[in-house]
């Protein structure tokens, strides 16, 4: 996943410089072809974000499970009366 997440970050700039980036004599990229790299970086992030946030809610609820099995029941002497 970390990976994947760099790879979008590169995209993603990639996309954003490509549009003030110029070279004199140069020049700049087209405004539709940057609105298309824009919305596929902006869907991209979205995925990304969509999954991040399900491993994490999914490795929470591993940690609270393991939290609970592992601790002790302790009984009270009133319960024994």
């Amino acid at each position: 996943m970390i990976d994947a997440v760099d790879q979008w970050r590169r995209f993603r700039n990639e996309a954003i410089h490509a549009i003030v980036k110029s070279k004199p004599g140069e020049p700049t990229q087209p405004v539709d072809l940057f609105l298309q790299k824009a919305k596929e970086a902006a869907e991209a992030g979205d995925n990304l974000a969509r999954e991040i946030c399900n491993w994490s809610k999914k490795k929470k609820r591993e940690v609270e499970k393991q939290n609970r099995l592992s601790k002790p029941t302790f009984s009270s002497p009133i319960d024994k009366v």
